[in-house]
């Protein structure tokens, strides 16, 4: 018992000899402060509460605090993230006569494109002048050179219209960026070609930059349409998604008279359940799976049947910023509800034109419900909005191409419709129009949104330099036939 309680007073005066040599380490770095005292009990040892004690305290010099650099505070950080680049180059924060490509050609930026927010390269459609030549094509923003490669971009066919890598650091100045097809192209590092230091580009942007709305260059019509006023840009956005209507419209003719009307509808239905995204596959259902061959067939029976469809439509994309609710499999169930209201006359053509007797608020408001689907779950596979949205692409096209004598009041019905869900593309429009989307001074309802679009297909998205741009032209004809 002795040697037990003296080899029990032996380890106790070891501890403590061992924890007052390390506290003076301790408070060296905390000044005293903080520090957690281990028990003295001898059945508790140190490790108990501090896992890696033995570990820790075995380390020479201070253990506790921080171990900061003689760098200075203002140094440049080591690489930017890659939105702060991608904001860089989209507001072209750059000395242009530092911009060459790493073989010394001199680079012209005309219109540093469109950035995309889905899949694919980060910036669609611009125009640069490298060397002289005019290049006309997407461009890809890299934190370095050798990045294309790490992503994959070379296999890529989303990548294929690429005519410009733009690096921060280009590393291996040797590496060649190659595309599918084997071609390479020319490669521009910016960290020598910023406007400002990066770490003030970087306080520009904010720390939620990444997030926020993505702006587009502005056109040059939006001088001339300032000192319009709201007047004038409702009087120019109503006008031109009164052409989008017409456009739609007669393409709608053309399907029915192909395909004959009820499934023209059928197939109107399920292309805007596809989104913009799945479009293509959901018109193949329509034609693997047509609304004759459903009939007389059970809600479960159309699903797997348009299930069988999909399948057969060919690989999809991958479903890069699409919520899970939005993928085609999910839409499935709705566009199955669908068809089978249409076999049943819920909804189509005769239905719709009852609705027509009502006023214009309640015809919107009674279409729309019509089109909504609501599972077992309580989730919606077609919600309220995309029913708004299946009304404007689908109902009214439908209408105005099948009664020509109800043309006054499907005109009607138009103008009440609520604003349909905002998209990237009527952004970009409004801010090549506008300057700013979020303080347009008049309310946007599903006409002027409509609107945007048809500007934005016409001209905003797909004439970067404004060279064939008819916004001006279509404002004076507006003002004319208001005159």
């Amino acid at each position: 018992m002795a040697s037990t309680a003296t080899e029990a007073k032996a380890k106790e005066s070891h501890r403590e000899q061992f924890v007052s040599s390390a506290l003076p380490r301790i408070g060296s770095s905390r000044q005293g402060k903080g520090f957690l005292p281990f028990p003295k009990n001898p059945g508790c040892p140190p490790f108990a509460v501090f896992p890696d004690f033995h570990r820790v305290f075995s380390f020479p010099g201070p253990v506790f605090g921080v171990a900061e650099s003689p760098a200075r505070y203002d140094a440049e950080p080591p690489c930017p993230a890659e939105w702060v680049l991608q904001s860089i180059w989209n507001q072209q924060l750059l000395r242009p006569e530092a911009l060459v490509t790493l073989r010394g050609q001199k680079v012209e930026v005309l219109a540093p494109g469109f950035w995309n927010s889905g899949p694919g390269p980060d910036f669609l459609r611009a125009v640069i002048r490298v060397g002289g030549r005019l290049l006309r094509g997407d461009v890809e923003v890299h934190r370095r050179g050798s990045d294309w490669k790490a992503h994959g971009h070379s296999l890529n066919p989303l990548y294929d219209e690429v005519m410009l890598s733009v690096e921060y650091e280009a590393g291996d100045r040797s590496r060649a960026v190659i595309k599918r097809d084997g071609s390479s192209i020319p490669r521009v590092a910016i960290r020598e070609a910023l406007a400002q230091t990066l770490r003030q580009l970087e306080s520009r942007f904010g720390a939620l930059g990444e997030r926020r709305h993505r702006p587009a260059p502005p056109g040059r019509c939006r001088s001339e349409l300032d000192p319009e006023g709201e007047e004038g840009i409702a009087r120019i956005l109503e006008l031109a998604g009164d052409l989008r209507l017409d456009e739609k419209r007669g393409r709608f003719q053309g399907v029915a008279a192909a395909i004959g009307p009820e499934e023209a509808v059928y197939r109107h239905l399920l292309e805007g359940l596809g989104y913009s995204r799945y479009r293509k596959e959901f018109v193949r259902i329509s034609e693997k799976a047509p609304l004759s061959a459903c009939s007389g067939l059970s809600l479960g029976e159309i699903h797997s049947r348009m299930a069988s469809a999909l399948e057969q439509a060919g690989p999809r994309t991958r479903p890069f910023g699409v919520r899970p609710a939005n993928r085609p499999e999910q839409r499935l169930a709705g566009a199955a509800v669908l068809a089978r209201r249409l076999i049943e006359g819920e909804i189509g053509l005769a239905a719709w034109l009852a609705v027509l007797d009502f006023p214009p608020r309640k015809a919107a408001f009674t279409l729309e419900k019509s089109l909504q689907v609501l599972d077992s779950k309580g989730s919606a596979p077609v919600g309220r909005a995309r029913a708004r949205v299946l009304v404007v692409n689908a109902v009214i096209p439908a209408l105005l191409a099948t009664a020509h004598e109800k043309a006054p009041a499907i005109a009607r019905l138009y103008r009440c419709v609520p604003s349909t869900p905002p998209n990237s593309k009527e952004r970009t429009v409004l801010d090549r129009l506008f300057g700013d989307f979020d303080h347009l001074p008049i309310p946007l309802n599903a006409r002027r949104r409509q609107g945007l679009l048809y500007i934005g297909k016409r001209w905003c998205l797909t004439d970067p330099l404004c060279r064939s741009c008819r916004v001006l032209p279509l404002l004076r004809v507006g003002n004319a036939a208001l005159s």
